[in-house]
């Protein structure tokens, strides 16, 4: 009996001693894969952060490619207006009639005259301005006034030489004020 006692009590122990085995090793497997899960799930969140900024990256590369592919075609319509919007001008300004600029051509006529300064020159405008020219042009003797009923609305002038030139006809006043007036227009475009 003393020998199945002794098995009993080693059976017994060797029972408890895997019953305990048993139980750290699900302990340790519940310890490793806890920490597995929670690489898993800081890796998927490092995964997530990356994926979403390199998202934000890319928006934003996009987003900055499509403002500028929009204000390339703003500017580019804008020039094409202001371009439109200078040649009806200078159209309207070659047809127009004398009266409508009668008042300021003796300050053009002036201008005209002192940028020749003393020299033999000629001033060509419209028949019909002639005499508010000459009445300007009494002040420079050596100015001559020919009118050519083809002449643009201003004024031309020319020294007798070819020297020099300048060119006061309004399509011209127009072309060397057109980058300030531009930038006026635009503006007055884009606040519309």
């Amino acid at each position: 009996m003393a020998l199945e006692v002794l098995l009993a009590t080693l059976e017994q122990e060797a029972r408890e001693e895997a019953e305990a085995i048993t139980a750290h090793a699900d302990a340790e497997a519940s310890r490793i894969l806890g920490r597995a899960e929670a690489d898993v799930k800081r890796r998927r969140v490092l995964h997530v952060e990356r994926l979403e900024a390199e998202g934000r990256v890319v928006l934003g590369r996009e987003l900055a490619a499509a403002v500028r592919a929009h204000r390339t075609r703003f500017l580019t319509a804008r020039a094409d207006g202001l371009a439109r919007v200078f040649t009806r001008a200078a159209e309207l300004l070659r047809a127009l009639p004398a009266e409508r600029y009668r008042e300021r051509l003796p300050t053009l006529a002036a201008a005209t005259l002192q940028y020749l300064d003393e020299t033999a020159a000629v001033v060509t405008c419209r028949p019909e301005l002639v005499d508010i020219v000459r009445g300007v042009a009494s002040a420079w003797p050596a100015a001559t006034i020919a009118a050519d009923p083809d002449a643009l609305p201003g004024l031309l002038g020319r020294t007798t030489n070819g020297g020099v030139s300048v060119d006061n006809t309004l399509p011209a006043l127009l072309a060397r004020q057109r980058d300030d007036l531009a930038i006026e227009v635009a503006a007055r475009i884009s606040a519309g």
